[in-house]
């Protein structure tokens, strides 16, 4: 194994949370390495496409618009139906202009792998030396000082030990990290084992083109488009001993016994919703797969694992730059715990409903889990958590929310609110905020924390709920840290005293 400089933050698995907060981190200045075991990315069945919010976090990584140059074209709806031959017997929306604009971005229908190759792309880009294949972890020991791990390169059998900072355990839901750090999982480990089939046929004939998002077929077995050239992958319940072939399984479930099929690939896979009884241990820290396993029922599994990334990135790098207390970094279990819970029970129950006989459509509103949930930790001022339900998502710029999107000008140069976040806080006020501006100078200038002021349209101020000289800071990640209010003091440096007074509160730097 060829030498490695030692890294700030060592992240173990390239997966999209792995992948993900290696961008975020690269780009937010922080050196960085990331090693996976696999060589090569993974054409097994797995995810297919990210959410809304996961497709924003990629617009701050520059990686949206290569993603989407690789989409599969797909129909933004759910159909549930017996087979293929049937009439449909339940359609949901997943997405289109049919649906409320709340955001700059759809999602993303892409096959996993194309997903992690994009990313795997763009961070060679960004940071030529970050990325390691073919390198396994074999154990992780540390301290107040940081991180030992004893890596292994699988195609020499040397073996190294790396120290680190930080350590990011990205290593999916059989992490070896979570279990050398004894931490357990909560919550079932069993709902039911399926036969995953990849395949290659024209069904054109009986989805249209372009086809559904998601087809739903029989009692459990789920049909989905992977790739733009035919390639398909029908999962049905393992339900006997007795094997069929791969072929025979893919006309029956679809009810087509003369279709014409390429079998691909045949594995399993068994679901279950669980979630890490802690998220971090010192110095190390779970993300993705290995701190939570999501039903795949809502397909929310790749776009909570960015979301660990994308809560964790500006963190560890506030306080690798030094303008944050280490004490931020425990915000980040209490914060994504907290909304891996809500997010695993809500798939658990959506999943269950699904496979359930005469079941109706899902009830519970997928935008809300996506973006409807609230943080309630130190690092957000004010404000209480909110669980996801079937309600319609409703943007809120209350503290802990996901700040709104909203277009700034018009035309084709027009930007929003989205893209003034992710290297540092933002400080948005309404136009009788402008003493913000200066106040937002003032401290950067001060504490080397990094905040910008922008002075919003009436229409996105109104998006804010911002009147008079009332601000809202927004954190790195776009979550609301604060709002903040001019008319409750006055005098001279008033707005720095409370802008300064906000930020050392959710960086942990004053009590």
């Amino acid at each position: 194994m060829s030498a490695l400089e030692p890294p700030e933050v060592l992240i173990v698995g390239a997966g999209p949370a792995g992948l993900t907060l290696a961008l975020l981190l690269t780009d937010l200045g922080v050196r960085v390495l990331c090693v996976e075991r696999r060589p090569e990315v993974s054409n097994l069945p797995r995810a297919r496409g990210v959410h809304a919010r996961a497709a924003e976090i990629l617009r701050a990584c520059d990686a949206e618009q290569p993603m989407r140059a690789r989409q599969l074209p797909i129909d933004h709806r759910l159909e549930h139906r017996a087979d293929l031959v049937s009439p449909v017997q339940h359609t949901v929306l997943t997405g289109g202009p049919e649906l409320v604009e709340v955001s700059p971005c759809e999602g993303i229908a892409i096959s996993q792998d194309l997903f992690e190759s994009v990313l795997r792309e763009r961070l060679q880009e960004a940071a030529p030396r970050a990325l390691r294949t073919g390198i396994e972890v074999q154990s992780a020991t540390w301290s107040d000082d940081g991180v030992r791990t004893t890596l292994l390169d699988r195609s020499t059998g040397e073996a190294t030990s790396l120290d680190s900072r930080y350590l990011a355990a990205a290593d999916g839901w059989r992490s070896v990290l979570r279990t050398g750090l004894g931490i357990e999982l909560d919550g079932p480990d069993q709902l039911g084992t399926a036969r995953a089939v990849t395949f290659r046929s024209d069904l054109r004939r009986w989805l249209g083109d372009p086809p559904p998002a998601l087809v739903t077929l029989g009692e459990g077995s789920v049909l989905i488009a992977t790739h733009a050239d035919h390639r398909w992958m029908v999962s049905a319940p393992l339900r006997s001993e007795l094997v069929e072939a791969p072929v025979d399984l893919v006309r029956t479930t679809l009810g087509l016994p003369d279709l014409t099929v390429e079998v691909l690939t045949d594995s399993t896979w068994t679901a279950a919703a669980q979630t890490a009884r802690q998220f971090s241990a010192g110095p190390v820290f779970l993300v993705g797969d290995a701190a939570h396993r999501v039903p795949p029922a809502g397909a929310t599994g790749v776009s909570s694992a960015m979301a660990d990334a994308h809560n964790l990135a500006w963190k560890l790098a506030a306080v690798c730059r030094g303008w944050a207390h280490p004490n931020l970094l425990a915000t980040y279990g209490v914060e994504r715990r907290a909304v891996a819970l809500t997010t695993t029970q809500a798939m658990l129950d959506l999943w269950l409903a699904m496979r359930s006989p005469g079941r109706s459509g899902p009830t519970l509103n997928l935008r809300s889990v996506d973006m409807g949930y609230r943080y309630a930790s130190a690092a957000v001022v004010g404000g209480s958590p909110v669980i996801p339900s079937a309600d319609p998502y409703r943007p809120s710029a209350e503290p802990g929310a996901r700040a709104p999107h909203a277009w700034l000008g018009e035309g084709p140069d027009r930007r929003s609110t989205i893209d003034l976040f992710g290297r540092g806080f933002a400080l948005l006020a309404g136009t009788g905020g402008l003493a913000w501006c200066g106040a937002a100078a003032e401290v950067a200038a001060a504490t080397g924390v990094p905040v910008t002021a922008t002075i919003l349209t009436e229409t996105a101020a109104a998006a804010y709920a911002l009147t008079g000289a009332t601000a809202v800071l927004v954190r790195p990640d776009g979550h609301v840290a604060g709002r903040l209010d001019l008319a409750e003091v006055s005098g001279p440096g008033a707005a720095r005293t409370k802008l300064n007074k906000l930020i050392g509160a959710v960086t942990g730097r004053t009590g």
